[in-house]
């Protein structure tokens, strides 16, 4: 099992004791449903409530893989191949670095970048490697995983850690990018075109969940 299957394995216990909320999001990146949710909910709801929540994501979305007779994986993605390699560098950022305060800022980087907008033309490699610089992650630990062809990711590293992303996903039941799950519960449809915010949606989630022993944080009071 790898790395990040420990961490999602994790990721999905229950907090019973704990006031704390799970939110698991699946998306792709190069979906501008995805991008716009990264920007305006995910890093907003991280800022408000850093210790409340945890946070996963699954840069996979309506992909698709196949197992090869070399028992690796091939990966296609809905918008082209440079949305696998985004989608394998926030991967390998999210296996190597699992605290979401380390990993989220790199992955919000590649969300706002120009990769999120490149489709067709070649791909930038020195934008993840500037994100990396920026956020405090070392790229050379990325490319390991990563490998020569991020399309793909490395044999004993990325290929395999996009794969767990793949059941993941699959398991999830996702119907639409960004598939967004509370605590077990996917928000609509409806929820996520509305723009309904995620924070107030966390914090209604973290009142559910709180004794009157618990303090709710200030946010939540409102």
């Amino acid at each position: 099992m790898t790395m990040l299957s420990n961490t999602i394995a994790a990721a999905m216990l229950s907090t019973a004791n704990s006031v704390s909320v799970s939110v698991h999001v699946f998306a792709e990146s190069q979906c501008p449903a995805c991008i716009d949710y990264t920007v305006n909910q995910l890093a907003p709801l991280l800022a408000a409530l850093p210790t409340a929540v945890n946070l996963s994501a699954y840069p996979y979305g309506n992909a698709n893989s196949t197992l090869l007779d070399d028992g690796t994986y091939e990966f296609q993605c809905q918008h082209g191949t440079n949305e696998c390699t985004a989608n394998m560098w926030e991967a390998c950022a999210i296996e190597h670095y699992p605290e979401q305060s380390t990993w989220f800022p790199f992955y919000e980087c590649i969300e706002g970048s120009d990769i999120s907008q490149n489709r067709d033309g070649e791909f930038e490699t020195q934008l993840v490697e500037d994100c990396a610089e920026k956020t405090g992650l070392d790229f050379y630990l990325l490319t390991s995983c990563a490998g020569s062809n991020p399309v793909f990711g490395s044999p004993e590293d990325g290929n395999l850690t996009m794969q767990s992303i793949a059941i993941a996903t699959e398991k999830s039941g996702h119907t639409f990018c960004p598939w967004v799950v509370i605590d077990g519960v996917p928000l609509t449809e409806e929820q996520i075109d509305n723009n309904d915010d995620l924070t107030q949606l966390v914090c209604q989630a973290l009142l559910a969940k709180t004794s009157p022993d618990d303090t709710l944080p200030p946010i939540c009071l409102n």
